[in-house]
């Protein structure tokens, strides 16, 4: 399953947790989700995560 190019990936570090990541993912239906990353992550990678295995993402809206 191919992930489409609408998702809109944002990645921050954390302003709690210095040198770790949050990641937050808008889906085109407007959904929210997020996950934590302890290195600091590519868009290519989170899509990888995204497309094999969504339960660490946390849908938040």
């Amino acid at each position: 399953m191919k992930t489409p190019k609408s998702l809109n990936i944002q990645i921050n570090e954390s302003t709690l947790f210095p040198g770790r990541y949050n990641v937050r993912v808008v889906t085109r239906s407007g959904k929210i989700y997020i996950a934590d990353y302890a290195d600091q992550p590519t868009d290519e990678m989170v899509r990888e995560q995204w497309n094999q295995d969504r339960r660490w993402f946390t849908h938040i809206n």
